[in-house]
């Protein structure tokens, strides 16, 4: 996750379609349900992006109907404390 959000910083936003996304991540099989996804990998990313590395993130849910079909990534530059 980290390696694809840090090509971005600089652009500071990243869309990806839902499916795409697992893909990248090769979470396709193992969370197939996007609450699933979402606490496991979305929300665990997050927090260990934003206590490890030098980059954070805020997650735009974008819907069709009912069902979320793309997220939106807005990337921004943290300060790291030695």
């Amino acid at each position: 996750m980290y390696e694809l959000l840090k090509q971005y910083e600089r652009v500071g936003k990243r869309t990806f379609e839902l499916e795409e996304l697992k893909q990248i991540l090769k979470t396709e099989e193992k969370y197939q349900l996007y609450g699933d996804f979402k606490r496991y990998v979305l929300k665990r990313a997050k927090k260990d992006l934003e206590k490890f590395t030098d980059i954070s993130f805020k997650r735009e849910e974008k819907k069709r109907g009912r069902k979320v079909s793309q997220l939106v990534f807005h990337i921004a530059k943290r300060k790291v404390k030695v």
